[in-house]
């Protein structure tokens, strides 16, 4: 399962860590998170490399036609932060287009194990096709065709949690 992920992982660490400009997709990802938490509402595992794992939010997907608005969720190990907690979220609100197969970015923020804001992540300028056996390729199976996460975690702060527990990471 790790090499399923690789490519998604990457690219979506690229895509929170760095700016764009243009029109967000179908759900706008809110300007400003600092009043904002991680989600809380239960997660969907979608799967895990060595470093990360991949959640889909379950509870509040959208659908609008033949696009599902999504929360997508990246657990990663940041062994180097400064403030000493190596767990990170990466949260980000995306627009999958079930028949184009195409994974919009609508902006997103990045948080710590406390769930405390370190910073927000910009929106895409366009859709980007999935990649075949990526996180969301897994993500759209889930959101579009209804297929059944691994398991599902109460929240992103749980999804931690049960990351931890069954991958040991982050650390």
């Amino acid at each position: 399962m790790r090499s399923k992920f690789a490519a998604a992982a990457a690219a979506f660490t690229a895509a929170l860590c760095t700016a764009s400009a243009g029109p967000a997709p179908a759900r706008a990802a809110p300007a400003d998170y600092s009043d904002t938490a991680p989600p809380s509402g239960p997660m969907g595992s979608i799967g895990a490399l060595k470093d990360s794992a991949f959640f889909i939010g379950m509870s509040d997907q959208v659908r609008d036609g033949d696009s599902v608005r999504i929360t997508f969720l990246l657990i990663y190990s940041n062994d180097q932060a400064s403030d000493g907690r190596v767990a990170r979220l990466g949260v980000t609100y995306a627009r999958i287009d079930c028949t184009a197969r195409t994974f919009q970015n609508g902006g997103g923020a990045i948080f710590n194990e406390d769930g405390r804001l370190i910073t927000n992540a910009p929106a895409d300028t366009a859709a980007k096709p999935i990649v075949k056996d990526s996180a969301r390729d897994a993500a759209a199976d889930i959101a579009c065709e209804g297929a059944a996460p691994l398991f599902v975690a109460a929240g992103a702060l749980d999804a931690l949690a049960q990351t931890r527990a069954k991958n040991g990471f982050p650390k």
